[in-house]
């Protein structure tokens, strides 16, 4: 059982948090049908994002001094002095526009290079760094690099008051992901950093639909009775003979299902393991026999756990009050 007490849980005081809850923008409910809405949306008005925005145009500039640094310092540069060179080069690229295409270019370079990103990005101490260990944590292609950039971003985690924004909504933009690898790494990352306000868009995620992407048909089925009949005839001339040379043809009188399109339906078992392994450790009970199905994790979500998370929020939100009235002066 979770240390909060599930008394929290009546139906008065329940009804009266979700309102407070909803304000937050905390455990949104799973609709009856279409989208799920964004948990974690980016602020337009922001100025980081603006900023973001209006820094577009140097991203090519950025990118070719990267180059320029993997072509003098890396690929088959086996100096260690020279290459520590080139990591020092790399930590002074600042500027988050070019962290994602830092971190491809130089996916293929050894594990010197990837600690050195690793260590850059952390050492940043700021979110457009800890969404860089992110990004490294859930795409890079090596397992070491992913193991590496996961630890310093825990480091980081537990650094902060919190999991900055900038992480939360690329964890849940990889979740969502069609690529069915980058979902089951978002997963993984969420229960990692507890980001239990991403459970709907798990349980939504964790069965996929996917149509395929060929034209015509896909497959035929045929009953019929196939019928032989000369369809023509050729003659053919010799010296003192003649004869015929026949074509045949074949009829067939039946039915054709023809398949032209065809629905898959994927089960993501990385995300799977990850909702029940955060549900069960949140919730106190487990939550394994609910399996993939998606109706029944649904009406959990939004009878049980969501109404015990918000009451949660709320019941912690007092003690923080009260704390700081005890604390403060004259009190």
């Amino acid at each position: 059982m979770h240390p909060t007490s599930r008394s929290l849980l009546a139906a008065g005081l329940v009804t009266l948090l979700a309102s407070a809850a909803a304000a937050q923008g905390l455990y949104i409910p799973i609709p009856q049908s279409g989208p799920l809405p964004v948990v974690v949306a980016p602020d337009p008005d922001d100025p980081a994002v603006r900023a973001e925005m209006i820094r577009r145009g140097d991203r090519l500039r950025l990118e070719r001094e990267i180059k320029q640094i993997r072509a003098q310092h890396f690929r088959s540069v086996r100096d260690p002095e020279k290459r520590e060179l080139g990591i020092e080069k790399l930590a002074g690229i600042t500027d988050p526009i070019v962290f994602q295409p830092l971190v491809e270019l130089l996916a293929d370079e050894a594990d010197d290079v990837q600690y050195g990103l690793v260590r850059h990005f952390a050492d940043l101490k700021n979110p457009s760094g800890d969404a860089a260990l992110c990004w490294m944590a859930m795409r890079h292609g090596k397992e070491s690099a992913r193991t590496m950039a996961e630890d310093a971003l825990l480091d980081r985690v537990d650094a902060q008051d919190g999991v900055p924004d900038t992480v939360r909504r690329l964890v849940e933009s990889s979740i969502r992901s069609n690529v069915h690898a980058h979902a089951g790494a978002g997963a993984h990352l969420a229960q990692q950093l507890q980001l239990y306000e991403l459970v709907p868009t798990l349980i939504v995620s964790q069965v996929a639909q996917q149509r395929r992407g060929q034209q015509g048909d896909i497959a035929f089925i045929a009953i019929a009775t196939q019928t032989a009949f000369v369809a023509d005839l050729q003659p053919v001339v010799g010296d003192n003979a003649v004869g015929f040379d026949p074509e045949i043809g074949v009829v067939s009188e039946g039915v054709v299902l023809r398949i032209r399109d065809a629905v898959i339906q994927v089960y993501r078992y990385e995300v799977n393991r990850a909702l029940i392994g955060m549900t069960t450790e949140d919730w106190g009970e487990s939550t394994a026999d609910m399996g993939f199905d998606v109706k029944a994790w649904r009406e959990w979500y939004l009878e049980e756990y969501r109404p015990y998370k918000i009451a949660q929020f709320e019941h912690e939100r007092q003690e923080r009050e009260a704390a700081a009235a005890a604390e403060a002066p004259g009190a």
